[in-house]
């Protein structure tokens, strides 16, 4: 069985788990990531298969089925990739909440908001869950940078300002409409001009880089 914990800054989570447990939760994913694709929808599932990597390479070619594997994933971009997710499984055709991989993923993504539980009051965990479950993102509204920008904040701060903003984070991905509003329009605005100044597509912009380090 996967485990996930919280690391020591609460800077993203530790998942761990044996050979078949990664393996099979893989599939899963890889399940939903089939087909065609217009440009923000690639832009979409190439940002989620970012994690996908960082799983698989923690396995892959070193199958032991005693041996527990494990690796961190920042917080936040995890949150952000529920989200994305959530588009594509609502997509894909003849899926329903009683299929294999469905379960398969509806378990990690819970245990994924369990872990959270013991750094933020009843309150603001019932406001996290709630914004996890209804949160989503569609192709025509989603701004890579716009995600970038929450997530890096959230990475300079220290601990307890991260236990404090979490909640406030979460908010800004799941449901961007009803966060800072304004700051979201000018980013959109932003990159679609600059775009059409330099004939590049959204994703090629960069508008801050990650921490070099990750204070875990």
């Amino acid at each position: 069985m996967i485990k996930i914990t919280l690391t020591e800054t609460y800077g993203g989570f530790e998942i761990a788990g044996n050979y078949n447990d990664l393996e099979k939760l893989g599939e899963s994913f890889h399940y939903f990531f089939e087909g065609n694709e217009d440009l923000k929808e690639k832009a979409m599932r190439e940002r989620f298969l970012e994690f996908l990597k960082a799983l698989q390479n923690t396995y892959q070619n070193k199958p032991q089925n005693d041996r527990i594997y494990s690796f961190k994933y920042c917080l936040p971009e995890l949150v952000s990739d529920i989200i994305i997710f959530k588009y594509f499984a609502a997509k894909k055709e003849h899926c329903n909440q009683f299929d294999e991989n469905i379960q398969e993923i509806s378990l990690f993504f819970s245990e994924v908001v369990a872990s959270i539980k013991d750094i933020v009051s009843k309150r603001k965990y019932a406001q996290i869950q709630n914004l996890i479950l209804k949160g989503h993102v569609e192709p025509e509204t989603y701004v890579k940078q716009w995600h970038d920008q929450l997530i890096i904040k959230y990475l300079s701060m220290s601990k307890s300002a991260r236990q404090n903003r979490l909640a406030k984070v979460i908010e800004g991905i799941c449901d961007w409409e009803n966060f800072d509003n304004s700051g979201y329009e000018f980013t959109k605005e932003y990159v679609k001009n600059y775009c059409l100044e330099h004939h590049c597509k959204e994703e090629d912009i960069v508008l801050e880089e990650y921490p070099k380090k990750i204070d875990w």
